[in-house]
C-alpha cells in the first residue's frame, strides 16, 4: 500500500504534474488521489488503471524501465564510491533513454544520478531548478536519500557554509548504514572537519572511511585519504608521518599511471614538509626529483629560495630568485619573492623594519584566509626576524600568538 502511494506521487512529480492536473487525466478528485498517494487508500483495480494510463506506469509489476534504471544507479553508485569522475557513458544513456525512463515509478533515481553530476560540477541553476522537486521524490527510499544528502552537504561545502554541510552529512548518516554509503558519508566529512579545524574528528572520519574504501580495494579513494591523512599529519606538525603518506601515495599513484605531473606535486608535497621540519638538504633532494618531471613551478622556485637560503647557499638562492622574476605573476606569490628576496639580501644582516613589515603582511595575509599551516610558517619568520632585530617585545606578542595558533591544532 505505501509503495502504490509513492509510486503514484513520484510519477506524478517526474512528469511535472499537479494532483489538480492529474485529476484532469484521470476523472478521479483530486482529494481522493491525495489519499491515494499518502497510503491512506488504496485504489481499486478501475481507479488503478485509469491513474497507470495517464502516467504511463505500472504500479504493480516492474517494468523494463525500472530495471534499467537500477542498473543504471548501481553502476553510477559504483564508480562514486570508487573515486571516478567520468560520468559520460551514463550521461549519454540517460540522454538517449530520457523519455523511455520517464515511464518508471524509478525515473527519481534518474533526477538523483543527475543532482549528483551537477553538484560535482558545481552547475548552481541546475541544482537549484532541480533540488525540491528530487526531495519530495525520494524521501521514501532512504538508500537514494541517503546519497541526495551527502550531495547537499557536498553543494554547502563548495558554496563554504560548512554549518549547513555538516547537518546534510548528519542526516544523510541517519538514514542509510551500508558501510559504501558511510565510507562515502565519512570521507565527505573529512573536508567540512578539516575546515572547521576539528582535527580530531577530522581524523577519525578520514581512517574510518580509508578502511572500508581498502576493503573494496577502491585504489583511487585510498589514495585520496592518504592525502587527506597526511594534509592532517602537516597541520598537526607531525612531518615525518605525513612524509610517509605522501610517499605511499606516490607508490599507489604510480600503480594508477597517474600523469608525471601529479607526481611531481608529490614530491613538492613532501619537500614542504621537510622544510617545515627544518630538513632542508633532504628538501632539496625532492624538489630535485620534482624538477625533473616539471621543469618549472611557482611552489617549486619558492621552496628553493627558501632552502638554500636556509643553508647560507646565498648564490644558489639568488639564481632562483631570477627565475622566479621571470616566471612569478601571481600577488601572492610575488609578495613572497619579495619577502625571499629581503631575506637572502639581509644574510647575516640586522633585519630593517621594512622586511619585517612584509613578512608581517604575509603572516596578516593568510590569518585572513584562515590557512593555518601559512600562519604559522609566516609567523615563525615574523618572530626570528624580530629576535636578530633584539626586539623583545614584538618577538614575544608574536610568540604568544603562536603558541596560541599551534595548541589548537594538536591531536
Amino acid at each position: 500500500m505505501n509503495q502504490m502511494g509513492n509510486n503514484i506521487r513520484i510519477a506524478r512529480m517526474s512528469k511535472g504534474l499537479t494532483l489538480q492536473q492529474l485529476e484532469m487525466l484521470t476523472g478521479i478528485k483530486y482529494q481522493l488521489l491525495y489519499r491515494y498517494e499518502n497510503s491512506i487508500q488504496v485504489p481499486n483495480n478501475k481507479n488503478r488503471s485509469k491513474i497507470e494510463k495517464a502516467l504511463n506506469i505500472s504500479l504493480l509489476e516492474p517494468s523494463r524501465e525500472d530495471y534499467e534504471i537500477k542498473q543504471l544507479y548501481d553502476s553510477f553508485f559504483m564508480l562514486l564510491f570508487m573515486g571516478e569522475r567520468d560520468f559520460h557513458e551514463i550521461e549519454n544513456n540517460i540522454r538517449e533513454n530520457n523519455e523511455q525512463y520517464k515511464k518508471s515509478r524509478l525515473y527519481y533515481l534518474v533526477l538523483l544520478i543527475l543532482y549528483v553530476i551537477y553538484v560535482l560540477e558545481q552547475n548552481d541553476k541546475s541544482i537549484h531548478d532541480m533540488e525540491n522537486k528530487l526531495e519530495k521524490m525520494i524521501e521514501h527510499d532512504s538508500q537514494a536519500n541517503c546519497l541526495y544528502w551527502q550531495y547537499k552537504g557536498v553543494k554547502f561545502y563548495h558554496r563554504k557554509k560548512y554549518h549547513e554541510a555538516e547537518i546534510c552529512f548528519e542526516k544523510a548518516a541517519a538514514l542509510y548504514q551500508e558501510e559504501c554509503y558511510t565510507a562515502l558519508n565519512l570521507y565527505h566529512q573529512f573536508f567540512v572537519f578539516k575546515k572547521r579545524n576539528q582535527l580530531i574528528e577530522a581524523k577519525k572520519a578520514i581512517e574510518k572511511a580509508k578502511s572500508i574504501f581498502s576493503d573494496s580495494n577502491a585504489l583511487k579513494r585510498i589514495y585520496s585519504c592518504n592525502m587527506c591523512i597526511a594534509d592532517i599529519q602537516s597541520l598537526c606538525l607531525q612531518y615525518t608521518q605525513a612524509i610517509e603518506q605522501y610517499r605511499a601515495c606516490i607508490y599507489l599513484a604510480k600503480l594508477m599511471h597517474y600523469t608525471e605531473n601529479y607526481i611531481a606535486v608529490l614530491y613538492r608535497n613532501i619537500a614542504w614538509n621537510y622544510i617545515k621540519a627544518n630538513r632542508f638538504e633532504e628538501a632539496l633532494d625532492e624538489l630535485k626529483k620534482a624538477e625533473e618531471i616539471e621543469k618549472t613551478n611557482s611552489l617549486m622556485i619558492l621552496y628553493y629560495i627558501y632552502s638554500y637560503y636556509r643553508l647560507g647557499q646565498i648564490a644558489d638562492a639568488k639564481e632562483w630568485i631570477s627565475v622566479g622574476r621571470k616566471t612569478l605573476t601571481t600577488t601572492e606569490y610575488r609578495n613572497i619573492l619579495a619577502l625571499l628576496s629581503g631575506l637572502v639580501r639581509s644574510y647575516g644582516q640586522i633585519p630593517e623594519a621594512k622586511l619585517i613589515q612584509k613578512a608581517a603582511e604575509i603572516y596578516q595575509y593568510y590569518k585572513e584566509l584562515g590557512d593555518h599551516e601559512m600562519i604559522l610558517f609566516y609567523l615563525d619568520i615574523v618572530i626570528e626576524l624580530y629576535e636578530q632585530k633584539e626586539d623583545w617585545q614584538n618577538a614575544y606578542l608574536y610568540l604568544k600568538e603562536r603558541v596560541s595558533c599551534t595548541a589548537s591544532y594538536q591531536i
